[in-house]
């Protein structure tokens, strides 16, 4: 959990870095105004996050074993066309 915090802290001061140099840069060089900047800063950070987040609950799933229980039926619960196709033949013989 303490990743998460880091990234916060990091995002944060990027953000920070990245507003001090549109300030200090003037108007003219972005073309977009305070809320413009603000919305985009914002959209880029949040979707930063929103992935973190989303890859953090992938390998959470896949180590804690939530995704080994979801398993392929077996071929006579297929149904269908493909019902009995991969059955062996019963053995035959003594």
């Amino acid at each position: 959990m303490r990743w998460v915090y880091v990234f916060l802290a990091t995002s944060a001061l990027l953000t920070g870095a990245a507003l001090a140099v549109l300030w200090a840069a003037g108007d003219g060089a972005t073309g977009l105004g305070l809320h413009g900047v603000l919305a985009l800063v914002l959209g880029i950070v949040l979707t930063a996050a929103l992935t973190v987040g989303l890859m953090a609950l992938m390998f959470h799933s896949a180590r804690s074993g939530h995704d080994e229980t979801a398993t392929t039926p077996p071929p006579e619960e297929w149904g269908g066309e493909r019902a009995g196709r991969d059955r062996r033949p019963p053995p035959t013989g003594p």
